[in-house]
């Protein structure tokens, strides 16, 4: 609140202490650094209405600086990474991009600090960055090697390098995750047509894991308006992928898909709204059934079928029905349950009516309120959306 030079120095000085163990006022402490030359509304600590203007950088930067090394290089990861990133508005030394270049080459550095200097280097020193590129391809952490990777094809440098070790993951690698990073990079790399072509063979020959074929398919898609022959071996699996029963050409998003990802779709897609309808628990219950302990009931491919054609299985008293009894009159509600015996329907007013079947004359299809989930999602986000129900097992 002070703003002063004194303030910065307290402050870098609870930081810098030694032996102690307050992580969470540490951290706080570094983002208060971070958003000291910017304009706040809300105190930080109590969150009430406490305007703040924005304080010197430079006085800052002048008590920071001495520190801000042995800060990024902290034991705490939170607080080196964040270190990194405010070092970022300050004044780039030789000493820093040394110890960037070494510190994202060192295996016994997390990755996660690894990734902040090398993000850091990119923005500070790009054409070093270029060349800790280079060696990192090589590296035997996957994702280390993936950032390098686009570092170089963003600089549109090394193509045939990248080529190469796209090529070394792809026929080597077991991991699926590092396999479908690769298949999405392979999109972004220069005459990768005849790659593609050995990939999409094999997967018509089974010779890929079910986990990536998505990801086959859409590198392919991306290049086969410049290869005939990738065009013709597409089309060739479209026709067919369409005449497999019962999921067709959506058979690829059954496995695969992140389930972070699929969680996080499932709470905010602001077109498919799974959270709207359905809760999590069965406590919570809404519109649609609850998805409590689902991926015990339904299997991936049920789940799949679910989003697809939602009409064509309603859950007990989710799906409307009229009833056209023998007498002449018709009847419509939620159907609750039914049996060869009789269709228990709920009507609006909430009473429940039991229809034997010797009085009914017809019924239709219960129909539900469910829109299909193919015309709002991707074959990526259900993926992700099955990978995220194939986890509800059990109470939430």
């Amino acid at each position: 609140r002070l703003g002063t030079r004194e303030a910065v120095s307290r402050i870098t000085a609870f930081l810098t202490a030694l032996n102690h163990e307050r992580q969470a006022e540490r951290i706080m402490a570094m983002d208060m650094l971070a958003s000291w030359s910017a304009k706040t509304t809300l105190d930080p600590v109590d969150g009430r209405y406490f305007p703040v203007p924005a304080f010197s950088a430079d006085d800052r930067e002048a008590e920071l600086a001495p520190h801000i090394m042995a800060l990024a290089s902290d034991r705490d990861t939170a607080i080196a990474e964040r270190a990194i990133a405010l070092s970022a508005g300050m004044k780039v030394t030789s000493e820093m991009i040394a110890h960037a270049a070494a510190t994202i080459l060192d295996d016994a550095t997390t990755m996660s600090v690894r990734f902040a200097w090398f993000q850091w280097l990119q923005k500070q020193k790009p054409e070093r960055a270029d060349e800790v590129a280079v060696t990192a391809l090589s590296s035997n952490k996957p994702g280390l090697g993936m950032a390098a990777a686009n570092h170089l094809l963003d600089r549109r440098l090394k193509a045939n390098e990248v080529r190469e070790h796209v090529g070394q993951i792809l026929h080597g690698s077991k991991d699926v995750r590092q396999l479908q990073a690769a298949l999405g990079l392979l999109k972004r790399i220069p005459d990768s047509e005849a790659t593609l072509r050995e990939l999409v063979a094999d997967l018509r020959g089974g010779k890929l894991p079910t986990a990536i074929h998505l990801d086959v398919i859409e590198a392919t898609r991306s290049a086969a308006a410049k290869d005939k022959d990738l065009a013709a071996l597409l089309a060739a699996y479209d026709d067919s992928a369409k005449a497999q029963k019962p999921l067709g050409e959506y058979s690829i998003a059954l496995e695969g898909g992140d389930v972070e990802r699929g969680r996080s779709l499932f709470l905010g897609h602001t077109a498919a709204m799974c959270s709207k309808c359905h809760a999590l628990k069965k406590a919570d219950q809404q519109v649609g059934p609850s998805l409590e302990g689902v991926a015990t009931r339904l299997t991936r491919a049920d789940l799949l079928k679910s989003m697809l054609d939602p009409g064509a299985k309603v859950a007990p008293g989710y799906g409307i029905q009229m009833l056209e009894l023998k007498n002449g009159s018709t009847v419509t509600g939620t159907q609750m349950s039914e049996t060869p015996e009789a269709i228990v329907l709920k009507s609006p007013d909430g009473q429940h009516t039991t229809h034997p079947r010797t009085e009914i004359k017809s019924a239709t299809k219960p129909i539900g309120v469910m829109p299909p989930m193919k015309q709002l999602l991707t074959l990526r986000e259900m993926r992700d959306l099955v990978a995220f129900l194939s986890t509800l097992k059990g109470a939430n």
